[in-house]
């Protein structure tokens, strides 16, 4: 087993060594200090989970806020010696406290919940390609040292994979992450992507390309490769490379979309509180979510196909013009979409397009619509807010949905009733409400003797401190004296 290697870096900084400095020592267990050369900020969340079965059954273990990792990190370490994850970039909230309040507690680490984006990555499946570790890292290094690829920030062997980290930083405070927000998510996610598109010939896993990933954390083990998870850092001096996103973005021949101002100022107030204070946390909200989404869809996949084009220059005309565009200003965004599809979209199509937007046709549209008419796949949705997947990915077996809470009652009362019923014919009489009760609850059923009276009063059932009992036993008794 190959212990943790984290390595500070060179004057050159391009190839990982196998030398250790003197604050690195060999170690088996799992490692905090290339997690707090990842994770650059304070009060970002990072998350921790832990798989067991071979990988098959994936677990959120904990979520620590940064500052609070070196005093919680110890209290988890013995959860994460094998098969352990550590997430790429940093989430915004706790899906629930731990017992020391917000320190940490139960992972919330999905896309729409980012709060900074740490590091862009490529998860890399040399194995598939017939090489070993050693022939994919010299094939990394003299694409780095032609200057086809950037340097990565961090080598990490997992396995039989390995995976190239690029640390992002604030463009106005290089010491931090840049913040997750929705511009900057559609960059990071059209960076992805390129990253995927330079590195296939070294075995690029085409579906790593979300926010939310995580990694193996350092240290940990490897319980299929029977390996320990191995980090390396690339840099100038002590520290690592780090890029700004617009910076990586040049480097790796990503156009930066310019939006309208009205539909980045959409964008960003679907994110806030503002638009609850405004009063306008309902249309203006969807609006600028499904916008939100559409934006994410386009730069994740590029540009629009045949097939789906028409659709997405339709629908994006109709997002633009919920969100206060006019009428001249939704033509030119909608060009400028049809101009990156493939093919390109002809300016007869693009105002067919518009003009449909406009009509008063469409007025209210679903998600599920929007997600049929650009044909959604399963894995783009797990990445999207809200909008799901086009239902001709939905499994056609799909389990009947659960009994809503007032059929669950009426089937109760249904075999609550059946049941007296039963008693009653077994005794051959009707027995008091107390003492129907007593049986229903050694039965498994639920209630007490004013359920019962219901039921009694709905199946029409006689007992002797009814009105109508007593009335008869009255009646019996004139009789009995007449003779």
């Amino acid at each position: 087993m190959q212990p943790t290697r984290f390595y500070g870096g060179s004057s050159s900084g391009s190839v990982p060594e196998d030398g250790l400095s003197a604050d690195n020592a060999w170690s088996e267990k799992p490692a905090i200090a290339p997690i707090f050369a990842l994770h650059r900020h304070d009060d970002g969340y990072i998350a921790f989970a832990v798989a067991r079965e071979a990988g098959e059954d994936f677990r959120p273990l904990v979520s620590i806020r940064r500052d609070e990792l070196a005093r919680y990190f110890p209290e988890f370490r013995e959860q994460l010696l094998k098969d352990s994850y550590v997430s790429i970039n940093a989430g915004w909230r706790l899906r629930r406290y731990g017992k020391d309040g917000a320190a940490y507690g139960y992972p919330l680490h999905r896309t729409e919940r980012l709060r900074y984006l740490c590091a862009a990555y490529a998860d890399l499946d040399y194995y598939r390609l017939g090489v070993d570790f050693g022939q994919a890292l010299g094939r990394i290094v003299t694409m780095q040292e032609t200057g086809y690829l950037p340097k990565a920030s961090m080598i990490v062997k997992s396995g039989r994979r390995m995976w190239l980290l690029y640390l992002l930083h604030d463009q106005r405070d290089p010491s931090r992450a840049p913040g997750a927000f929705p511009d900057k998510l559609e960059q990071y996610f059209a960076l992805q992507r390129a990253i995927i598109e330079r590195l296939i010939p070294v075995g690029a896993d085409s579906s790593a390309r979300d926010a939310a990933r995580h990694i193996r954390v350092p240290g940990s083990l490897h319980s299929g490769a029977e390996e320990r998870v191995t980090w390396w850092i690339q840099g100038e001096g002590p520290q690592a490379y780090s890029y700004s996103l617009s910076q990586l973005c040049g480097l790796f021949g990503v156009s930066i979309a310019v939006r309208h101002p009205k539909e980045q100022a959409a964008v960003e107030a679907g994110t806030r509180s503002d638009l609850a204070r405004a009063g306008k946390r309902g249309w203006a909200a969807l609006n600028a979510r499904r916008l939100r989404e559409f934006n994410v869809l386009r730069s994740m996949r590029g540009r629009f196909y045949l097939g789906t084009r028409n659709n997405a220059a339709t629908l994006y005309g109709w997002l633009l013009k919920r969100n206060g565009l006019s009428r001249t200003e939704v033509a030119h965004q909608v060009s400028l979409l049809g101009s990156e599809c493939h093919p390109p979209l002809a300016p007869s199509e693009c105002r067919g397009a518009v003009k449909t937007a406009f009509s008063p046709l469409w007025r209210r549209i679903s998600d599920q619509n929007i997600a049929d008419r650009l044909d959604i796949l399963p894995e783009e949705s797990a990445l999207l807010e809200r909008l799901p997947e086009a239902m001709k990915y939905r499994s056609k077996e799909l389990p009947p949905p659960p009994l809503r809470p007032c059929e669950v009652r009426a089937m109760t009362i249904i075999e609550r009733r059946a049941k007296i019923t039963q008693i009653v014919a077994d005794l051959g009489h009707v027995p008091t409400v107390r003492a129907m009760g007593e049986r229903l609850i050694e039965a498994g059923f639920q209630g007490n003797h004013q359920t019962v009276f219901k039921d009694f009063k709905a199946l029409g059932l006689q007992w002797e401190r009814t009105r109508a009992a007593r009335a008869e036993r009255k009646r019996k008794q004139l009789v009995l004296s007449d003779i």
